[in-house]
């Protein structure tokens, strides 16, 4: 795009717009059960969600003729999203650009149509947010990884303010299933899998690089100061929005339950002791230089969305703090699907690190969809790229 090159158009939306973007995010999000992960029928109990018909439907909206020639004609291959409303919990990647029969099973996922497959495709939540990128230099180190697992009591018990904060989401927080079960945080064994791979590439390669799993994932080192020298963070871990009140949305790490907690989260101060939650709210007060975060974590993505800077979450605190570009999630994810995914697209980037973003994120999640396993969109299509 430049200043003699580009394409302004208008086009009303439908009465029924915010209900098809609602139905289509439903579709998506829980496609496949928590339990027996079994999938669901492509069509609802009602029988007026058709998957193929409605996604492609959403493409002919927002990509009029017109868009779609210029775009062609241009040879556009990079796709920069600005989502406005309800349309900032769709990933634009799951619009189907040609009409396709009913689908019966998880196979002929494979099969589709997606928009991901013209385009690689990132996003923004503002274009002021868009603009106001600061530069700095290159971080010394290459990647630094958090994983608390939760598989042991060390680490999985909860303090009470954690038990506090967990205990609200079931009414007020987009959080992931089976997240909290009484005193303890639910394991999440595919995360160590997935940083010890992704360590053992970066060492295989020659990149300084390093993880911090079960206890050595605590709050403590996030807020030292050290992540300023790495220039890729990734959090595999919990995570959980608030969309009524936004700085209480929050990460998760290690937990220290000899901490006394007690109404630590009522109000924030300089005071503010440790828990093993890294608040919305406490990313503002770090400085990261990373060129990437990635928040391998539930619906890391969402936020309170307002009219005039999009979604307020988790990605605008980590813009602030200093992250370049970042990788969400928009539901609660698959921790199988999660890992092959994470671990394909670190293994492209380190192949060309000179590449965008976007095309690593997009090699990786069209081997999942190949691959069959994981070619239903509830697996691959979740996590966003932020930025670029």
């Amino acid at each position: 795009m430049s200043k003699k090159d580009f394409l302004v158009t208008h086009f009303n939306l439908p009465d029924n717009f915010s209900n098809d973007i609602r139905d289509l995010r439903h579709f998506l999000s829980t496609a496949v059960k928590a339990n027996a992960r079994t999938l669901r029928p492509l069509i609802f109990d009602d029988g007026k969600f058709h998957y193929p018909e409605e996604a492609y439907n959403l493409y002919k909206l927002l990509f009029p003729s017109k868009v779609d020639s210029f775009l062609n004609d241009k040879n556009i291959e990079n796709l920069i999203i600005i989502p406005d409303g309800k349309m900032a919990t769709v990933p634009f990647e799951v619009f189907l650009t040609e009409e396709y029969k009913k689908v019966e099973d998880n196979k002929k996922f494979s099969e589709l149509p997606y928009l991901l497959n013209k385009y690689n495709i990132s996003y923004n939540y503002s274009a002021t947010l868009f603009n106001n990128k600061k530069s700095k230099e290159l971080s010394v180190n290459d990647l630094i990884a958090f994983a608390p697992v939760f598989n042991d009591e060390k680490t999985s018990g909860t303090t009470k303010t954690t038990r506090s904060i967990l205990s609200l989401s079931k009414d007020k927080t987009k959080t992931r299933s089976f997240l909290f079960d009484g005193r303890y945080v639910n394991p999440l064994p595919g995360t160590e899998v997935e940083v010890d791979s992704i360590f053992n590439l970066y060492k295989k390669n020659g990149k300084k690089a390093m993880i911090k799993t079960h206890l050595h994932a605590n709050e403590n080192f996030v807020k030292s100061g050290e992540l300023v020298k790495y220039k890729i963070i990734h959090f595999a871990t919990h995570g959980f929005v608030n969309e009524e009140k936004p700085k209480f949305s929050g990460i998760l790490f290690s937990q220290d339950t000899t901490v006394n907690t007690d109404n630590i989260y009522l109000e924030y101060s300089s005071k503010q002791q440790n828990e093993g939650i890294l608040y919305q709210s406490e990313i503002y007060n770090l400085e990261f230089n990373a060129e990437l975060v990635v928040l391998s974590a539930c619906e890391t993505g969402l936020g309170k969305i307002t009219k005039s800077e999009g979604v307020i979450g988790l990605t605008r605190a980590l813009l602030y703090a200093g992250s370049k570009n970042i990788i969400v999630s928009l539901w609660q994810v698959s921790d199988d699907g999660t890992k092959e995914l994470m671990i394909k697209f670190y293994e492209n980037l380190l192949k060309n690190e000179k590449e965008k973003f976007s095309i690593h994120l997009r090699k990786a999640k069209n081997v999942l969809i190949k691959d069959g396993k994981y070619a239903h969109p509830y697996f691959w299509s979740p996590f966003i790229l932020i930025g670029e």
